[in-house]
């Protein structure tokens, strides 16, 4: 019986979902957070991670897992023609390695050297991994397979299975599925798969903004963050001691703070008639004991300053005549 030269298939295309993509075969290759500022309290336990499982296994059997191998063949120094078995295998790894799923066998017609075959390894195979197609093949009828070498790395178009996953983008390692998720209506989320903002952001401890002005563009670097827990929604000053400048406790009561188009501020109200109006409240000064210092109602941008004497139950109010006490 003559020698049969085999060889690899000099080309692979994948078709997924109407996805078609050439690729020739390749070789391997204080608490920050403020925690304690409000509330000494822990955190309660984190919710277990949410079971998408079973909404990318749906998913993914409404897209399809199957992929389609087009190759060329060689026999006897010629292109093949006739029927041939073929035996297709998945490895993750380009040499050795273990087998990924069930061997696949097809009979498959052969003209002009040139043959497709459709092939489903199952949904769970592709997970972000390297995987390796390895083919066995025979002439019909004959006893024994001819193993072609190389095995062909299977790239790009599986893995656009795993970016598919229900609207979502795993992370690289695969751990959280769907880090990032967009529904059916443009929603994005971070951390959960039920978005009900336009920008959802899930974590079970801060979950938070990082805004960084990185010195690229000449100005200072400066990072802000714009992050809520248990105890406070806040904006921390991360390049200057993490200090919180901007924080509000949880229960607040609507129009707490205002401030409306023209400028006028509202402590308790939503429509302030004065620059600063402070409703159903009081609005206390730092007290000092003494005079306060000459030196601090000396300058026209000064007018108007209060403070209160604790010592003499006074209240100095600085006028263009220096402190006047009432």
């Amino acid at each position: 019986m003559k020698k049969h030269h085999l060889l690899a298939p000099l080309s692979i295309i994948l078709i997924l979902a109407g996805l078609v993509v050439v690729g020739h075969a390749q070789g391997p290759t204080t608490d920050p957070d403020g925690h304690s500022a409000v509330a000494n309290q822990e955190m309660p336990d984190e919710d277990p991670p949410e079971d998408t499982s079973q909404a990318d296994t749906d998913a993914l059997a409404s897209f399809g897992s199957e992929l389609t191998y087009l190759g060329s063949l060689t026999d006897n120094d010629g292109s093949a023609n006739g029927d041939y078995d073929l035996e297709f295998l998945l490895y993750d790894s380009a040499t050795l390695g273990a087998q990924i799923g069930d061997t696949i066998t097809q009979t498959l017609t052969i003209t002009h050297g040139l043959f497709a075959a459709s092939l489903d390894f199952g949904a769970d195979t592709f997970a972000g991994e390297p995987r390796y197609l390895e083919i066995h093949v025979r002439r019909l009828g004959e006893s024994s397979f001819t193993t072609l070498s190389p095995r062909q790395e299977l790239t790009a178009v599986p893995y656009a299975m795993l970016a598919y996953r229900s609207n979502g983008l795993s992370a690289p390692d695969g751990d959280p599925v769907d880090a990032v998720y967009i529904d059916d209506i443009g929603r994005v989320g971070i951390g959960t798969t039920s978005p009900l903002l336009e920008l959802h952001i899930a974590d079970g401890d801060t979950p938070g903004v990082r805004l960084d002005q990185d010195g690229t563009g000449g100005w200072a670097p400066q990072v802000w963050d714009v992050a809520g827990n248990e105890a406070n929604f806040f904006v921390r000053d991360a390049t200057h001691s993490s200090s919180l400048p901007f924080r509000i406790q949880p229960g607040a009561p609507s129009d707490s703070l205002t401030i409306r188009a023209d400028g006028d501020v509202g402590i308790g109200t939503w429509a302030p008639e004065s620059r600063l109006q402070v409703t159903d409240g009081y609005l206390q000064l730092d007290t000092s004991a003494g005079v306060p210092p000459a030196t601090d109602c000396d300058a026209g941008a000064e007018i108007g300053r209060m403070m209160v004497d604790e010592s003499n139950a006074n209240l100095y109010i600085c006028t263009a005549s220096g402190w006047v006490a009432k």
